[in-house]
């Protein structure tokens, strides 16, 4: 197994989905691959076919348009790879992330410059308690992502509307 591929880089392809030509190109030895880079590309979403590999302890999403994570998207560690995985979804265009979406074990899961709405506790919650007990771990990052919640939005909506109607009755009293 020594010249086995443990690396799939498909970058910079322009791919909406994971091709089915992955499989001639790794063969037999898609299920020993330890790193799956599928940055810069146009996916829209995670890949389901990225639980097809057994033993990935690292998944490179970066600069794809992907807008949420859904529910079991991804599982660490995969199979019997006692890794903990670490996951790169920076610079998406993420809004939301579904409750059981990280399930398992992660050193690192970096959600850096997305759209988040908000960072509920309770899709993490299980995440950074095996986090925590890992000195290793690096953690959930979430740096220049927006945070909005309903409260902010219904804040910004409210000052806008304040802001029409001032408008309308100065309008009004200069017509006058």
């Amino acid at each position: 197994m020594g010249d086995a591929i443990t690396s799939q880089i498909l970058n910079f392809l322009i791919l909406q989905t994971i091709p089915t030509a992955i499989d001639v190109d790794v063969g037999i030895h898609q299920h020993f691959i330890g790193q799956l880079i599928l940055s810069n590309n146009s996916l829209s979403k995670v890949p389901d076919e990225i639980r097809q590999f057994n033993h990935l302890s690292f998944v490179d999403l970066r600069f794809n348009h992907i807008r949420s994570v859904a529910s079991g998207s991804f599982k660490f560690p995969m199979n019997n790879v006692k890794i903990p995985g670490k996951v790169d979804l920076s610079f998406n265009r993420i809004k939301t992330v579904e409750q059981g979406a990280f399930q398992g074990k992660y050193l690192m899961i970096s959600l850096n410059h997305n759209r988040l709405i908000r960072f509920d506790s309770k899709v993490f919650k299980s995440v950074l308690q095996d986090m925590s007990r890992d000195n290793r771990s690096q953690g959930i990052n979430i740096e220049q992502s927006i945070l909005f919640d309903k409260f902010i939005y219904l804040l910004i909506n409210f000052l806008f509307y304040l802001f029409m109607v001032s408008f309308v009755i100065r309008s009004c009293r200069l017509r006058h």
